[in-house]
């Protein structure tokens, strides 16, 4: 008997540490294709959402995290205001991948540790800046992609919730992300 417990243990780490080669690390850079509503504006097509990631992922394990940085900068004029955005966000990346070989699907979570930017508004030659930090910053998402050779190519759709109480800025929503990347 225990001839054959040492003998399924043994092809058991085998066949568990003998799967090929997954990559560990993904370096992945975003394009928005669509961001939330703000509290003062309204997406123009001068907005643009640009960003980067950083995940791990381990193998055999379906569970991935990393960094995110992003960057959402807009230029709109309401009536005889110009309004211009720039937020920058920095968050912390969890997820869970039902699918992850030559394809990929998963879900994706983000928490924003760094969420600051400014609002700058213009009437009549007189502008106004408002300091934007944002208390709460999460997001949840669906991703998913096909990875070619080493490089990645795929989509985020997700909503966005964040707000800062004391400038009385929301920035709520759904958004969307093309994905370009690299695994090693």
């Amino acid at each position: 008997m225990k001839s054959l417990f040492c003998k399924f243990s043994i092809l058991v780490v085998t066949l568990l540490f003998s799967a090929q080669a997954m990559a560990i690390v993904q370096l992945r850079g975003h394009y928005g294709l669509g961001q939330p509503e703000g509290s003062s504006f309204n997406p123009s097509p001068n907005t643009q959402t640009i960003g980067a990631d950083a995940i791990v992922s381990l193998p055999l394990i379906p569970i991935v995290f990393g960094l995110r940085y992003e960057s959402l900068t807009t230029d709109e004029d309401i009536g005889a205001t110009n309004e211009e955005v720039d937020l920058s966000r920095i968050a912390i990346l969890g997820g869970y991948r039902i699918l992850d070989t030559l394809f990929f699907i998963g879900a994706l979570g983000s928490f924003g540790i760094i969420n600051d930017g400014e609002v700058n508004s213009t009437t009549a030659g007189v502008t106004t800046a408002t300091e934007i930090d944002m208390s709460t910053s999460l997001t949840l998402a669906l991703e998913g992609g096909v990875k070619l050779n080493d490089f990645i190519l795929g989509l985020e759709i997700g909503y966005m919730h964040g707000e800062d109480k004391n400038s009385n800025f929301e920035y709520n929503g759904t958004y969307g992300k093309a994905l370009l990347g690299y695994e090693f």
